[in-house]
């Protein structure tokens, strides 16, 4: 059995490093707890919605790095996030998967 926690917290729009802290809490917690995976809702790290903060490419950098902050800090536990990459000079959306002993990216 798949045991799965839903990360439905509250974030800042903007607040990158705040919302990562909240994040990483609650996968924690939910790992703490039992869970196998843990699934933010949409734009978790940017807060929901963006709106023309993704049209900047440096702030689609910064939440790309708050990414790669929040796989390091729950490293222990597996977690799946809708978020925003750029693709062709373009902002896209996509799902990214970080799991266990694996401090990457999947998108």
């Amino acid at each position: 059995m798949v045991r799965i926690a839903l990360g439905q917290i509250n974030t800042t729009v903007g607040d990158l490093d705040g919302n990562v802290e909240r994040m990483s809490e609650w996968a924690a917690r939910a790992t703490d707890g039992g869970a196998d995976l843990v699934c933010f809702p949409e734009l978790a790290i940017t807060g929901y919605p963006p709106e023309d903060l993704v049209l900047r490419p440096q702030f689609v950098r910064d939440n790309l790095s708050a990414l790669e902050e929040l796989a390091h800090r729950t490293a222990d536990g597996r977690y799946v996030m809708a978020n925003a990459t750029m693709a062709q000079r373009r902002t896209v959306p996509t799902a990214s998967v970080a799991s266990t002993g694996w401090s990457g990216i999947s998108t």
